[in-house]
């Protein structure tokens, strides 16, 4: 029991740290809104002051996608039957509604808070751990919170873009972001508790099973862009922005494109017309 109480303890003070660490990179903190302030979150203007690094990180990114991640997303294509891969990806989407929901709660958004929680438990139960999406069936709809976005409601400005090695495009209050939620991740807590290799397969799982539902989208907008890293990056700040939203600019108009990036898969650089 004591060494329990000690890791329980340990737990806590990291979760403190990241929050820390995750405000002191994005910026200063403002206050968090009341009901109804979503739509007062700061909007990111597209800062690049590192393009330089950062299209040579891009350059990096495609040719590991080329000569690694999209062979593997192939073969992978071509041995599982369509119906598996969307089951292995409904987990992977299952897996994160906690971290949306301890994200919603931290927005004061208590009725999001609890719909994630509501879709995490019918598909994790009714849905064979989340294999199967029940909750949507049933017309819930999916809830996309993480601490990134936390913190833009809260007031924190993205800062510069950054396209990191392996890791893809981000931001300095979204790279942080991450770093918080870890710690609200479930999936986190059992693997360290799996063997050895558990992590690094459920990492390349589900970095491979997104990869390759965008095959197909992913060439056709490699071809057609004149300038793929300028509109990776434009797509990246304005699909950051209708997640921040909700969906809902206060214009009412969803951007026209999209960047997709369910997983922050580094190289998942889709185009989207509509995302309903």
């Amino acid at each position: 029991m004591k060494d329990s109480s000690a890791m329980a303890r340990a737990r806590a003070a990291v979760r403190v740290l990241a929050f820390a660490l995750a405000a002191a990179v994005a910026g200063c903190v403002a206050a968090p809104p009341g009901e109804g302030e979503r739509a007062s979150a700061p909007a990111d203007a597209v800062q690049d002051p590192f393009e330089p690094f950062n299209r040579a990180m891009f350059r990096f990114n495609l040719a590991l996608d080329r000569y690694a991640l999209e062979p593997a997303a192939r073969t992978y294509a071509g041995l599982v039957p369509p119906g598996a891969r969307e089951a292995v990806h409904n987990v992977f989407l299952n897996v994160q509604l906690p971290v949306s929901a301890v994200n919603a709660l931290l927005q004061e958004d208590a009725t999001r808070a609890a719909r994630a929680l509501g879709q995490f438990a019918i598909n994790a139960t009714f849905g064979l751990a989340g294999a199967f999406d029940p909750a949507g069936a049933a017309g819930l709809d999916r809830v996309d919170e993480d601490f990134g976005q936390t913190l833009a409601v809260w007031g924190v400005g993205s800062g510069p873009y950054l396209v990191l090695p392996a890791l893809g495009p981000t931001t300095a209050r979204d790279a942080s972001g991450q770093v918080a939620d870890v710690f609200f991740d479930p999936s986190s807590y059992a693997l360290n508790r799996a063997p050895g290799f558990a992590r690094p397969v459920f990492v390349a799982t589900n970095i491979v099973s997104a990869r390759a539902r965008g095959l197909d989208r992913f060439e056709a907008a490699a071809r057609d862009a004149l300038d793929l890293y300028a509109v990776v990056r434009s797509g990246y700040f304005q699909r950051r922005k209708d997640l921040i939203l909700d969906g809902a600019p206060p214009d009412g108009e969803r951007p026209p494109h999209v960047l997709e990036d369910e997983f922050n898969d580094p190289f998942l650089f889709i185009l989207e017309d509509d995302l309903e």
